[in-house]
């Protein structure tokens, strides 16, 4: 009896043993397949934190220009307000409706001052008024002439050296403007026009306060085109305000959408923590290398030396029409991983006399223009920007 059962399970025993094995060598398949699908979610978790970083960087970009861009027009509304504050007393002015073919009286309701002459000078009232109205008369051809956007003709009212950098940017066929003449002041060879100007588009009415400035230049009155357009307040600037507004907007926009998609992968965000199978492959890069790196290309002197000698590579790409020019470097401003050139180009034939491109360092290999700005009025614009 006992034989007959050893026999039996000496005969068994194989088959359960080869069946242990199958159980064994199914668990162990089925083990690989569940690492192997880990670490494929593991790449992919690394992938979305990659992108996460570099939308971020995007995004550090972006909030750094809108804040110039906050800073600047902060800094033009405190000056509105103080010359505002200088204009606040009114004057009664003649109306001159800005068409070529009406004329215009410029006798009445003027008010003429001229420190240029004591209180007992004897030159007669009618002799002071005749200046008066020349002086008026060139105003009013300059303004004429910018309102029918004909430089050419607006160039014979003006300084040589201010008409020569005379330029209309309106292009709005439809919009209508009218002039009126203030205050008329004179100190020694230069005289000072209150000028207020409002401007019909479409149902849209803006005005524009400013002082049409003239100068003696080989004994004749001139309008200084340069000093007229420097202290143009009101409307004007409220258009500019409007163009930086649309600015803003976009990059707010931008930013919100950037912080938007951050927001969806941000609870992936502690995978980076998590440790990765042997075999997993991440293009993410470490933080403390990547931070090394940004310092050591964060150096003014190396930043400074790399745009000196590839400032005009730079300059092309941005403006290929314009391959050839000279760029003469003006000033530099360091800011995190962003630099800011202030350039002039000779000759000035990118339509601005001066420009200031926003380079990234944030990849020391590959420093690129993210923001080009230009120099008009007095004050830097943006003109165009790009993704880092």
């Amino acid at each position: 009896m006992f034989a007959s059962r050893c026999c039996f399970f000496l005969a068994v025993l194989p088959l359960l043993i080869k069946k242990a094995q199958n159980e064994h060598r199914v668990k162990s398949k089925l083990l690989e397949k569940k690492v192997d699908d880990l670490a494929g979610k593991l790449n992919l978790v690394v992938t979305d934190a990659n992108v996460l970083h570099n939308e971020m960087e995007e995004t550090k970009a972006y909030n750094t220009i809108i804040q110039q861009r906050i800073s600047g027009l902060e800094a033009t509304v405190r000056n509105l307000n103080e010359r505002i504050t200088i204009l606040s007393t009114p004057a009664k002015i003649p109306e001159i409706v800005s068409t070529p073919s009406e004329a215009v009286p410029l006798t009445h309701n003027v008010s003429v001052s001229d420190s240029s002459k004591p209180p007992d000078t004897p030159e007669s009232n009618a002799q002071l008024q005749e200046d008066t109205k020349g002086r008026l008369a060139i105003a009013k051809g300059f303004w004429d002439a910018m309102n029918a956007k004909d430089i050419q003709e607006a160039k014979r009212y003006t300084t040589k050296e201010s008409g020569d950098k005379l330029l209309t940017t309106d292009t709005d066929a439809t919009a209508s403007s009218k002039v009126t003449f203030g205050e008329v002041k004179t100190e020694d060879n230069r005289t000072t026009i209150e000028t207020a100007m409002q401007t019909l588009r479409g149902t849209t009415t803006t005005e524009a306060q400013m002082q049409t400035i003239l100068v003696e230049e080989d004994g004749q009155w001139k309008v200084d085109a340069g000093q007229t357009m420097m202290s143009m307040v009101g409307g004007a600037m409220g258009e500019m305000t409007q163009d930086v507004g649309k600015t803003l907007e976009q990059g707010l926009g931008k930013g919100a959408e950037e912080m938007g998609k951050a927001v969806a992968v941000d609870t992936r965000k502690g995978a980076q923590e998590v440790p990765q199978a042997s075999d997993a492959k991440s293009d993410v890069v470490p933080p403390k290398q990547e931070i090394a790196a940004t310092s050591k290309s964060s150096e003014p002197a190396e930043r400074e030396a790399f745009l000196k000698d590839n400032i005009v590579s730079l300059a092309e790409a941005e403006f290929p029409s314009n391959k050839g020019l000279q760029w003469k470097i003006l000033g530099f401003e360091h800011k995190a991983h962003l630099t800011y050139v202030e350039v002039e180009p000779t000759p000035a034939s990118v339509g601005y006399p001066r420009l200031k491109f926003a380079i990234t360092f944030k990849n020391p290999e590959t420093p690129r223009v993210i923001g080009t700005y230009g120099f008009k009025d007095g004050q830097y614009s943006l003109l165009s920007t790009k993704k880092n």
